[in-house]
């Protein structure tokens, strides 16, 4: 009877831990596979700080031929961070899941994100627009459509006081994008806000899609270009596609430890 339990008990070990297998190898499968609503093959980035460097930057980037697009603005593929409260203007419901992206337009067409608002307000300084996440608990809240939010003011950081706008900063809403995975997969229907703007003042990142075959010979192009505007700090990249599998080493140790 005891080696029967034992022999049950191993059993039951084993059926768990194919089980467990199978479910982690399943996870990254769609993680490798899903559209995450942006481009990430063929897209690097490197810090720059200033806005007057990026503009001299770049016009010398624009005419190396391998480069398809160059933008400055936040990054995506980061864990969980500066979730900020909002609310709409007319409102007392105050919500505590929202962030506030700042990008460029540029930025946009690098990653080739879907921003109809922006193309056909592409003559103006600065567009704010909202994910469909965030339009339908706001529209929800307001007992209108999502589309009726349009023009309407959202207040971020209502608790707030500054000197300039009193309590909270206030943001007209311009449009509204489809959804798109900025955070890791492991934090799903965030609302997020994108504050776009034509020429960016505050820089930390330029992105650049390039199309290549020669990798090394176009980043050569790239930090040549770099050393001409930034003297200080060395060049150093990162390509987006494995800035996104960084997010996920965890599980993927977890499944070759099981697979092992």
């Amino acid at each position: 009877n005891f080696r029967n339990s034992l022999v049950t008990v191993q059993f039951i070990l084993l059926v768990g831990l194919l089980s467990m297998t199978i479910f982690v190898y399943q996870q990254m499968n769609f993680i490798s596979n899903k559209d995450l609503g942006f481009q990430k093959e063929g897209v690097l980035f490197f810090g720059l700080s200033g806005g007057e460097k990026y503009a001299q930057l770049k016009t010398q980037l624009a005419a190396i031929p391998e480069v398809e697009a160059v933008g400055a603005g936040d990054v995506p593929g980061w864990e969980m961070y500066n979730q900020s409260t909002y609310k709409m203007k007319d409102s007392e419901l105050t919500l505590s899941d929202g962030t506030v992206v700042y990008t460029s337009q540029d930025a946009l067409n690098v990653l080739q994100i879907d921003c109809q608002t922006c193309i056909e307000l592409a003559d103006k300084d600065r567009v704010f627009v909202i994910n469909q996440t965030a339009a339908e608990k706001l529209a929800k809240i307001q007992g209108i459509s999502p589309e009726e939010l349009v023009g309407k003011t959202l207040i971020s950081e209502p608790e707030y006081e500054n000197e300039e706008f009193g309590f909270g900063i206030p943001y007209t809403i311009a449009g509204i994008i489809p959804d798109f995975d900025y955070f890791s997969l492991k934090y799903p229907s965030q609302s997020l806000f994108l504050d776009i703007v034509k020429t960016p003042n505050y820089v930390q990142s330029v992105l650049l899609k390039v199309d290549t075959k020669n990798w090394q010979k176009v980043l050569n192009k790239i930090e040549k270009a770099y050393k001409t505007v930034e003297t200080e700090t060395p060049f150093a990249f990162t390509f987006l596609d494995d800035r996104l599998q960084q997010l996920y080493l965890s599980e993927k140790r977890a499944g070759l430890l099981l697979s092992g």
